[in-house]
């Protein structure tokens, strides 16, 4: 809070009975060059000085305040729901060891493989949010032409089969654009799927697989 200061002087003698006042006081800024100015009220003369206004420096150019850095997406508030779990895309025959005792089966066969990275929202300001926030490259493909002969031994009465595909990680999280005051103004909340690498599984089961 700004004080203002008044200042008088006064001279002269009062009688006991005598009271003054001065309605109105003058205001002077202590940074200027001070007159002064005599005036007489109920016989008494007094003297006070008087100030001329302090002037105030303005600029046109004011900085802005509350800044926390540049604008743009983050990707905020995330959390991981898979990290390298297998995705099958394809798969070889199944054969089943008719007899009582383990046997060895030998596969041979082709079959393509690819998956690309996906994100259940549009991304505004594309992938780089997202791997900053992760701190890996989440915008990823795969791509793999298996050409293969694999032996495997089935267990008595068992069934044998091979799965292709690739292992993926999965994060949910927050896509949002943040202004330079730290504010969030827009935001969706989606799902990424991003392919680590390639992948082939041995299965057995005593039981037919369903997905085969």
């Amino acid at each position: 809070m700004k004080k203002k200061r008044f200042l008088y002087v006064g001279v002269g003698v009062l009688s006991s009975a005598t009271l003054f006042c001065i309605s109105t006081p003058q205001v002077f800024a202590a940074t200027s060059n001070p007159g002064t100015i005599t005036t007489t009220h109920s016989g008494v003369t007094l003297t006070y000085f008087k100030g001329t206004p302090a002037t105030v420096n303005k600029s046109s150019t004011i900085s802005p305040e509350g800044i926390v850095g540049p604008a743009g997406y983050e990707f905020l508030n995330y959390s991981t729901q898979a990290s390298n779990a297998f995705v099958q895309q394809a798969f070889s025959r199944v054969n089943h060891n008719t007899t009582s005792t383990p046997a060895i089966y030998i596969w041979t066969g082709s079959v393509e493989v690819s998956a690309s990275a996906s994100a259940s929202a549009s991304l505004g300001g594309g992938w780089g949010p997202i791997n900053a926030s992760l701190g890996l490259n989440a915008d990823t493909s795969v791509s793999h032409d298996y050409s293969y002969e694999a032996k495997m031994t089935i267990p008595a009465h068992g069934y044998g089969w091979y799965e292709f595909g690739y292992a993926h990680s999965q994060w949910y999280g927050d896509y949002a654009y943040v202004n330079e005051y730290g504010q969030i103004t827009s935001n969706e909340w989606l799902t990424v799927n991003s392919p680590r690498y390639n992948e082939m599984a041995e299965e057995t089961s005593m039981t037919p697989p369903t997905n085969p």
